[in-house]
């Protein structure tokens, strides 16, 4: 976070932790990063698509942490080929 806050406001990405559990996004929060559940989000996220309404997710930075406690169906829903995807950490435990 003290990397991005370096950045001009003006191009300055907005950050959304994501987390499977509760118990993760208080400790992204406690890095000061705005966390919440994936479940979460993605719940709010189709309840706007679904009322007409397209979040604008451009300059976003999404962190996603535990990825491999997330599901299959929602890491598809979380997928899209307007998003850059940058894969990190725990490569080795596949």
């Amino acid at each position: 976070m003290s990397a991005i806050s370096l950045l001009p406001e003006e191009t300055r990405p907005r950050v959304i932790g994501l987390a499977p559990t509760h118990r993760a996004v208080g400790e992204m929060q406690s890095a000061g990063v705005d966390a919440r559940t994936t479940a979460s989000f993605l719940h709010d996220t189709q309840l706007l698509q679904r009322n007409g309404q397209t979040p604008d997710f451009s300059n976003t930075l999404f962190l996603l942490d535990e990825s491999s406690m997330v599901g299959l169906a929602d890491m598809a829903k979380a997928h899209s080929p307007h998003r850059r995807r940058r894969w990190t950490g725990g490569v080795q435990w596949g």
